[in-house]
């Protein structure tokens, strides 16, 4: 290494960079699914799902249910239900000003079963997860910090949540931000989840929301759980039978997410695009081993001929590749620790403000150590062991004899040198194939037509409920709110809706349509009369509704255009025409609606699906148990109008904190996996394409080295220094032809599976495809037009003079 700095320099680079890719990758994986939760003896932590009949999955369970599965089991040592809620955190007397934070509703065993010592104060007890008699909480570390600058008198002071105060009565240790991968700024007794989103739902056993986990005895796999609580399972479902009650338990390991078969195999995508980056790498690695044994041949026949066993000979060249590789393998580790701490605040800030209490612990650990050790001994492996083969073949005299072979083999025109660049150039198209692909599905999706305009307008979110309000209550708010807002300098449109589109959370309810045999399932929702001309949705035909008809709660409704289409369509006439009029039964209606209007049709969730056969109803003062939604357009400054509804609504209640959200931040969201995919395509195909370049460009000057000599006769002979060059370049266009058209093959493959889970991506997109084929073969072009070049340029006499 010593004797060739500049092979080790290139060498270790080379192969941490693609290390490192896959290493990035692998530490995401790692802090998601794999890392036990930061509690003590985490690996014996288990996540504990409830099955129905029908083999499906169900994340939470009843807190009557879960009382019935915490009952001493031979199998585990405890149990835990909780679950996390937004919450508002008051003023308080600190100067730490009301804001919107995480909650977390526990049950009393949450800490002992954790392992979980407070770094102050007491946990909750039995009476208290029972019962409201007194309002407690245990406040985070972090916030024991900024609110009370850690000290020891903050027990016994209260904490304002969601308008009512709690009296602290602990606070969490340090390092401990909560079993959800987002962090907490207070945890309070399951007894007071009605005061965090306004619901009693501690005696209803249909009413799951609950999550549990449970900690495994010593010596006890999880199988033992699963079957101990799916005897449980059992007896409550004869006990208390429902279509979905659940009839056994599942159990998975207590890791932040458990993943489905889906997610896997997107996991396994990515974990094979970036494995590509690194094959690359050690293909390019080979190829220098193999150039670098055309140097050595003499120094391995010397020691063949000295008696030298060749599985010596093989030991020494591949303990020279692990050393590499090693040193690859620290650089690598190093680089993507580095990569990630870099980019880690600069994606946070990023991501949209509801994801701003996710965090991720992005420090390697010993799986990360371990599978960036097996990534490095398995690429020195890869790249050493047939050169190592090749170069310890005992054909001596030749070797001896310097004749420009590799111990009897060509290196210049080594099939095996050739094969490497056709694996390096179709992975290379594979991976910019890819890039496109997903560039081009953004291009789609951003191109969407929606139905209607998010840009330029704001909705607020905020519960009342959990704020006291009664329905009527709540409606009063939101009328008085509206208008304040109406008011405010630049706002052209405000609205009321029970669902604001992109945001989830759809309402599906069937509807019975006059004169159908069966009802169909329709998004619904309640809106203003202003709805439609705020998002600017046309009424295509008929017309929105009056503030007489929401004020005298008119059984009218409007419906989709594809809702219209589906029952009303006639052979000449509008489907719209024909709805008007016609008679619908709604779950939330006691009579008839009769159709007054027909909207275009427009997105509510996901924005790649078809857009939902919806129905559209006046809003009432029982709307969704009074959970509204205030939408504003303006044509002024969105942050400022924003700031000023903020104000409007503290003006009206101090203690209830508005926030305020551009309707197009949640197209944002729904347009991130795209552009994530796009980018993360991009970079890797762009690595591969430089290591590629680099391969390309390292065989054919290593070619054109071997055939100096005969390109010297050829010139001397009378080639021109085009025919030379043309020499060259026609074995270089040889290995990209053969390297694009496996490429291609696996470039369709790889649109096929993208096509399944990237929306507006085609799983057969010509232009894309052709994109990729065209950049690659011209990159490549010049990758082999370079040593080309050097070949006309070939002196013949200096040429035979110095063989």
């Amino acid at each position: 290494m010593r004797a060739a700095p500049a092979f080790t320099v290139v060498a270790v680079s080379t192969l941490a960079i693609g290390i490192a890719v896959n290493t990035i990758a692998f530490t995401l994986l790692n802090s998601i699914a794999l890392r036990p939760m930061p509690v003590r003896d985490g690996s014996r932590l288990v996540r504990i799902y409830p099955v129905d009949a029908n083999g499906r999955r169900q994340n939470l369970f009843s807190y009557p249910d879960y009382l019935s599965y915490r009952e001493p089991s031979e199998a585990l040592d405890g149990t835990v239900a909780y679950i996390p809620a937004t919450v508002t955190l008051g003023r308080d007397a600190t100067r730490e000003p009301m804001r919107e934070g995480l909650a977390y509703a526990v049950s009393a065993s949450y800490f002992p079963v954790l392992g979980i010592e407070l770094a102050l104060g007491r946990t909750f007890n039995q009476a208290e997860e029972a019962r409201l008699d007194e309002r407690v909480a245990i406040i985070s570390y972090s916030m024991w910090q900024r609110r009370h600058d850690g000290a020891a008198d903050a027990l016994g002071q209260t904490v304002t949540i969601n308008g009512r105060a709690f009296s602290i009565v602990g606070v969490g240790p340090q390092r401990f931000m909560g079993t959800e991968p987002l962090a907490a700024d207070v945890w309070v007794p399951l007894a007071a989840q009605p005061i965090l989103d306004g619901t009693n739902r501690l005696t209803d056993r249909t009413d799951s929301w609950l999550l549990v986990i449970g900690r495994l005895r010593p010596g006890v796999e999880p199988a033992a759980v699963e079957r101990d609580l799916s005897l449980v399972a059992s007896r409550l479902s004869a006990a208390y039978p429902a279509p979905d009650r659940p009839v056994r338990v599942a159990v998975a390991p207590g890791t932040f997410f458990t993943l489905d078969s889906a997610a896997w195999s997107v996991i396994a995508l990515v974990l094979g695009a970036v494995g590509m980056v690194l094959v690359i790498a050690c293909a390019n690695l080979a190829n220098l081993a193999l150039a670098r044994a055309l140097s050595r041949r003499r120094d391995v026949a010397t020691r063949l001929a000295l008696g030298a066993s060749r599985w010596r000979v093989i030991r020494h060249l591949l303990g020279e590749s692990l050393l590499v590789a090693a040193l690859g393998g620290v650089g690598g580790l190093l680089f993507s620790a580095w990569t990630l701490r870099l980019l880690a605040p600069i994606g946070l800030a990023l991501i949209p403000e509801v994801w701003a209490s996710v965090v991720l612990d992005l420090t390697p650990d010993i799986r990360v150590f371990t599978y960036t050790a097996a990534l490095a001994m398995g690429a020195g492996l890869a790249f050493g062991l047939v050169p190592a083969l090749q170069s310890s073949t005992p054909a001596i005299a030749s070797a001896l004899r310097d004749d420009a072979t590799a111990l009897g083999v060509r290196v210049g025109r080594s099939g095996l040198r050739s094969a490497m660049v056709v694996v390096q150039i179709s992975i290379c198209l594979m991976l910019l194939a890819a890039a496109a692909l997903a560039a081009r599905g953004l291009q789609r999706t951003e191109a969407l037509d929606l139905g209607f305009h998010a840009a330029d307008v704001v909705y607020t979110r905020a519960d009342l409920r959990r704020h006291g309000y009664s329905r009527p209550a709540a409606a009063d708010f939101y009328a008085r709110l509206s208008r304040r807002a109406a008011a405010l300098p630049g706002v052209t449109a405000v609205a009321l809706t029970t669902h604001v589109p992109l945001t989830g959370g759809v309402t599906r309810a069937p509807v019975q349509v006059d004169g159908q045999p069966a009802p169909i399932v329709t998004m619904w929702r309640e809106i203003s009369p202003d709805y439609f001309r705020t998002l600017e949705i046309p009424i295509a035909v008929g017309r929105p509704f009056t503030e007489e008809e929401v004020r005298a709660k008119a059984p009218v409704a409007i419906v989709s255009e594809g809702l219209a289409r589906r029952f009303w369509r006639e052979s000449q006439g509008d489907a719209g025409f024909s709805a008007i009029g016609k008679r619908l039964t709604h779950p939330q209606s006691r009579v008839p609606l009769t159709v007054v209007g027909v909207a275009r049709d427009a997105s509510d969730g996901a924005i790649w699906r078809e857009k939902e056969l919806s129905v559209y109803l006046p809003i009432s003062t029982t709307a969704a148990d009074g959970n509204l939604h205030l939408l504003v357009k303006t044509a002024g400054s969105l942050p400022l109008v924003a700031d000023e509804i903020g104000a409007a609504a503290a003006g009206l209640d101090p203690e209830v904190r508005f926030t305020v959200t551009r309707l197009d931040d949640m197209l944002r969201i729904w347009l991130l996996p795209s552009r994530i995919a796009a980018a993360v395509a991009l970079v890797l195909g762009l690595l591969a394409l430089m290591m590629a370049s680099i391969g390309i460009y390292g065989v054919m000057s290593c070619a054109v080295a071997e055939r100096r000599r005969e390109i010297g006769i050829r010139i001397a002979l009378g080639a021109t220094a085009g025919a030379a060059a043309g020499l060259v370049m026609r074995d270089g266009v040889r290995l990209i032809a053969l390297g694009v058209a496996a490429g291609a093959l696996g470039a369709l493959a790889t649109a096929r599976i993208l096509s399944s889970w990237l929306p507006g991506v085609s799983p057969a997109d010509p232009v894309a495809l052709g994109a990729a084929t065209a950049f690659l073969g011209m990159i490549a072009s010049i990758a082999c037009y370079l040593p080309a070049r050097r070949a006309a340029t070939v002196d013949p006499m200096e040429a035979l003079r110095s063989q």
